[in-house]
């Protein structure tokens, strides 16, 4: 990172290049399902000021999402599981391509997620 002339910070061609290819927030952004990733986790972490949540309690959410989704838009709109999209959420790029499935990453030991 450098500094305009102004003072202000300006992330580099390279800088860019390098989170595109890195940054699990960028991957996200690109998701397909990435409406329902960003709308979903800004109701539960933001809308609802939830700083550290359950993984059950998450996933519970997320399926009263996806049943309203479908329910609205159609049913094979979402046709994956709530812990199916919370596992691709969570889960670091090379986990997914060594194992061929996401793995929830996201979540420590004691089964919660941090926003």
């Amino acid at each position: 990172m450098f500094e305009d002339p102004h003072g202000r910070d300006v992330l580099s061609f390279d800088e860019i290049s390098w989170l595109r290819r890195n940054s699990p927030a960028w991957r996200l952004l690109c998701a397909e399902n990435a409406p329902l990733a960003l709308s979903f986790l800004n109701h539960v972490f933001v809308e609802d000021n939830i700083r550290s949540i359950a993984a059950a309690e998450l996933e519970s959410r997320l399926d009263d999402e996806l049943y309203s989704l479908n329910e609205r838009l159609g049913e094979r709109r979402s046709p994956k599981p709530a812990k199916a999209y919370l596992d691709d959420w969570a889960a670091p790029r090379t986990s997914r391509a060594a194992t061929g499935s996401g793995g929830s990453r996201a979540t420590s030991g004691s089964g919660h997620w941090a926003g």
